[in-house]
């Protein structure tokens, strides 16, 4: 039962991303800086609950072992990848910031601000699930449902 849960969760993850995405193209050039923080966070938290859902599917259905991933300089590689996604945060909101360097236009750059912090979430998500034991797994399914 509990790697049926995480696989539908998995969905949500991938649902709370497109619904994010689809509220900001069906209104560009009309969005709140308040709205705007809630599509960035939405894609952020769906793509770690996405792929963070699916590592614990794996593990708890024994498609995966269940020994932990334990990469050398995995903080530092977590670190950097939040990091990322903050500056793409502050690029979105403010795409003036990177329009000057990047050579971009604004919505151009916050749609490559969307589309690296869906990748990168992704990325987060299935390196931090990884990282942790199969036995372990039912937390992580009740945190990335929370």
């Amino acid at each position: 039962l509990p790697q049926t849960v995480a696989a539908f969760h998995s969905l949500v993850g991938i649902a709370a991303m497109a619904g994010a995405v689809g509220e900001y193209l069906g209104n560009v050039g009309d969005l709140t800086a308040g709205t705007l923080s809630a599509i960035y966070l939405a894609i952020f938290i769906g793509g770690i609950t996405a792929t963070g859902s699916m590592v614990a599917f794996g593990k708890l259905a024994g498609m995966l072992k269940p020994k932990p991933l334990s990469l050398p300089g995995r903080d530092q590689l977590n670190l950097s990848m939040l990091a990322l996604c903050a500056g793409g945060m502050a690029a979105f909101l403010t795409p003036s910031l990177g329009t000057d360097i990047l050579n971009m236009d604004p919505e151009t750059l916050r749609l490559a601000s969307l589309g690296l912090v869906a990748g990168i979430s992704s990325l987060l998500g299935l390196h931090l699930t990884a990282s942790i034991g199969g036995a372990d797994m039912p937390v992580v399914i009740t945190v990335l449902n929370s």
